[in-house]
């Protein structure tokens, strides 16, 4: 499932109109929701936006959650750290990654982050 399908499935599960969530969201118009509706991703500078407008998290939206249920807000404060450089092109990308790989490539990517964060000190 798209990030573009968990906000939709969600905007009806709470009973909005996308023109109602786009004014939760800041946007003009329904237009701009019909399109991120039919998109595969959204910048990480929306997703949070887009999160809090549909009462869920980032984790739920970015499709983290049957990787991790029980520790969703790990993965929110995950994010929340991301999304303060989430300006950087490579860093989108690594999330769409993410997104769509195993919990043992998540594992081993954190690995490699951490041996690499050791030879910067």
């Amino acid at each position: 499932m798209t990030i573009g399908e968990r906000i939709k499935r969600k905007r009806i599960e709470l009973n909005l109109t996308q023109e109602e969530l786009a004014q939760r969201v800041g946007y003009k118009s329904r237009s701009s929701i019909n399109k991120i509706e039919a998109a595969r991703d959204l910048p990480l500078a929306k997703v949070n936006l887009m999160a809090n407008a549909l009462n869920t998290t980032p984790a739920y939206l970015l499709g983290w959650e049957s990787l991790n249920n029980s520790n969703t807000n790990i993965t929110d404060k995950t994010f929340e750290i991301a999304n303060k450089i989430a300006s950087n092109k490579e860093l989108e990308q690594l999330f769409n990654i993410l997104c769509t790989a195993s919990q043992e490539e998540i594992k081993a990517t954190y690995n490699m982050l951490i041996v690499l964060k050791k030879k910067d000190k």
